[in-house]
């Protein structure tokens, strides 16, 4: 959990330190931002307010898109596991989910991404969108 001193240097410093830290942890699990109130000991609300204005990005997409450059690096990898996996790995309900969250980010699906890469990204035209 983060301190609450009122003698903090930065305390949204820590708070985010902290955010970063378990999210990177947690990555395997289906996180959200209510177990990261409760590991902070910060509401929802206040956590999702210091995050945009110190990060300029949701707190809920910043999640979503460190779980989502997991995934594109296991899929360039030349042993990966199945496409099921990855998106467990990466703290996914589903594979459907994944593969949604996966195409709307980069414009692409994720085996149509790890075929994409490993041909080479010069070939055929095709443009990723990051």
């Amino acid at each position: 959990a983060v301190s609450r001193d009122d003698g903090a240097a930065d305390p949204k410093g820590a708070i985010l330190l902290s955010i970063n830290r378990y999210v990177r942890a947690h990555i395997n699990q289906s996180l959200t931002i209510a177990d990261l109130a409760r590991h902070t000991g910060y509401s929802i609300s206040h956590l999702r307010a210091v995050f945009r204005r110190e990060m300029g990005v949701s707190l809920g997409g910043y999640m979503r898109d460190s779980r989502l450059s997991l995934a594109a690096a296991m899929l360039t990898e030349e042993n990966r596991g199945s496409i099921e996996s990855i998106a467990k790995a990466c703290g996914f309900i589903s594979i459907f989910a994944f593969s949604r969250a996966f195409k709307n980010a980069k414009g692409i699906s994720p085996s149509a991404y790890g075929k994409f890469v490993k041909e080479g990204s010069g070939k055929g035209g095709l443009q990723v969108v990051e």
